[in-house]
């Protein structure tokens, strides 16, 4: 059958328990948990939460691709499956991104 222990050695354990477990849990910001995204915050979403970031990352993954064949194959499978204007979104971006990379 257990013993109680002492009221000091609980406590003892209970503050060892707490600073171990804070000290696996980083202290938090209530202004770094705030979601920046464009539903969250639609006066003022973060510049990275947007649509039009979102387009401009795809566009740069598909510039990426090695190949001529490479990049059009990803845009006509991004048509077939978001549909034909998407896809005409994607290739506009993607004609931004190129002109940017020209220059």
């Amino acid at each position: 059958m257990p013993t109680a222990a002492a009221p000091a050695e609980e406590d003892a354990v209970e503050q060892r328990l707490r600073s171990v477990k804070g000290a696996r849990e980083p202290a938090r910001d209530d202004a770094a948990m705030t979601c920046h995204c464009e539903q969250c915050r639609p006066d003022d979403p973060g510049p990275t939460y947007t649509e039009a970031f979102r387009l401009e990352c795809l566009a740069r993954q598909v510039a990426a691709l090695p190949t001529l064949q490479a990049r059009r194959g990803a845009l006509d499978r991004w048509g077939a499956k978001h549909g034909v204007d998407a896809k005409v979104e994607l290739r506009e971006a993607l004609r931004r991104v190129w002109e940017t990379r020209a220059t």
